[in-house]
């Protein structure tokens, strides 16, 4: 696993930030699927450079990653809010966790 401070905090900080209103939207609408633009519409905005996406917006199978524009890792964020590294250099593997939801 890599160490903590080659991590990303502004990307961390996003997709905490972007489940945290996604389990919102599922509290108003849980059979919904997320997109972007309800992130939006509850006032979800990333950091510069940061993008981030919706790979499944249902509440059951939901994922969301993120990734910085000149950065070499990818984050993810599941339904539970553990989030997840993946370094795009590396062979495909096993994901390192960063941490699991508390």
């Amino acid at each position: 696993m890599a160490e903590e401070s080659s991590f990303d905090p502004a990307v961390q900080n996003d997709l905490e930030t972007a489940y945290a209103i996604a389990q919102t939207f599922f509290t108003d609408a849980p059979s919904g699927t997320l997109q972007m633009s309800d992130l939006q519409g509850y006032g979800f905005r990333s950091t510069e450079d940061v993008s981030i996406q919706i790979v499944e917006g249902r509440k059951d199978r939901f994922l969301m990653t993120g990734k910085r524009a000149d950065g070499d890792s990818v984050y993810g964020i599941d339904k539970d809010g553990n989030l997840v590294v993946r370094s795009l250099g590396a062979e495909i593997s096993t994901p390192a966790r960063i941490r699991p939801r508390r």
